[in-house]
């Protein structure tokens, strides 16, 4: 249940949704448990009230009542698909209004759900929701860092080309050098930038079979030197039996990869990095958990941290923990963050034991 108030927080965070209830005790109650996991939640008292709202917002989702005065929930429902065949409602009633079941099914209602709502029941549904509009979202995005990333590539190819000419051929003067050598500095970084946005678009994986705890001591040995000259220690820990599972170890290590550099910028001179792997028999879940000594993650990031473009560093792109969820994502697992209460902060990453027959259906839906 815990783990999916996270999920739901996590995809609801960018959510806007509608909520129209003309019973003033039931709209102040459902609203309040709507802004408990999304962005926005706008109210109105009736039918046409959502309608003229609906009209005036962008919104991602819908959550109404039937029976309402001025206009009922079913003919709202009509007109708003009609705008919008592929907009979700979600249809909240005190009775099981079975004469209003096939006009709403012909409206295109997703669910129904009955009054007293059921805390697990509507968690559920909401998440379940939430991800269906977030993969929407997330395709809509790949496509665009696909067809970006891809010009500026070719841009850049050309400004580099021409930079190093220059600096073969033309660049006596000192001043001329270390502008060129600028032009290329920059040109190498954008590269690296576009290289992390196609990052987002990936959708490839070379799965084997796999013990995870060697991708994750991999991944320690890799930073050794860097962790050695800030005085930071690694403590691991692993349970007895972990069981192999099919993974990509190349996109896993860039996770892991990612998680511990971020661990390591959040600390000074000095700290530790702790980093656990477990096993759930009853889940058939691997637990991997990094825990830093730092100052913890604010508790206005808690939520968005996995979003591009959202960095607690200055000199971060804010694309790597958006990289990390993707590739979890990916893997059909889960990755989430908090703060500890004694100090620091730990992201957790929950993957499921995959088999051979299994993966590739995962991994592509």
């Amino acid at each position: 249940m815990n783990t999916k108030i996270h999920e739901l927080a996590r995809y609801g965070k960018s959510i806007r949704a509608l909520l129209v209830e003309d019973n003033d005790d039931a709209r102040l109650e459902e609203a309040n448990m709507l802004s408990g996991f999304f962005k926005v939640v706008d109210t109105a008292v009736n039918g046409q009230d959502g309608l003229v709202k609906y009209k005036c917002n962008d919104y991602d989702m819908v959550v109404s009542d039937i029976y309402m005065p001025v206009m009922s929930g079913v003919e709202m429902v009509k007109k708003i698909k009609d705008i919008d065949k592929d907009m979700p409602i979600i249809i909240i009633s005190a009775h099981d209004e079975s004469e209003y079941l096939i006009d709403l099914i012909n409206a295109g209602v997703d669910y129904f759900i009955l009054k007293p709502l059921e805390n697990q029941k509507v968690i559920d549904l909401l998440l379940h929701e939430c991800r269906k509009i977030n993969n929407k979202k997330v395709a809509t995005i790949e496509h665009l860092a696909d067809v970006i990333s891809h010009e500026i590539r070719n841009s850049l190819t050309i400004i580099n080309s021409n930079a190093q000419f220059c600096l073969k051929y033309y660049a006596d003067n000192k001043d001329l050098r270390e502008s060129l050598n600028a032009v290329i500095d920059s040109v190498s970084f954008t590269n690296r930038f576009t290289e992390d946005l196609l990052s987002l678009s990936e959708k490839e994986y070379q799965l084997k079979l796999t013990q995870i705890t060697d991708v994750i001591k991999k991944s320690i040995n890799l930073l050794n030197t860097d962790l050695s000259h800030k005085h930071i220690k690694v403590y691991f820990r692993s349970a007895t039996h972990i069981p192999m599972t099919y993974i990509d170890s190349v996109k896993m290590e860039h996770v892991f990869v990612n998680l511990l550099l971020n661990s390591m910028n959040a600390l000074e001179k000095g700290g530790s990095i702790s980093v656990s792997c477990t096993f759930d028999r009853q889940a058939e879940n691997i637990i991997i958990r990094f825990r830093d000594s730092g100052k913890g993650i604010p508790e206005n990031h808690i939520r968005d941290i996995f979003d591009p473009f959202v960095s607690l560093s200055q000199k971060g792109k804010g694309l790597g923990l958006a990289i990390c969820q993707r590739i979890v994502d990916g893997h059909n697992g889960k990755i989430f963050a908090e703060n500890i209460k004694k100090k620091g902060a730990q992201i957790t990453i929950q993957l499921p034991l995959l088999e051979k027959d299994n993966s590739a259906s995962v991994l592509s839906g």
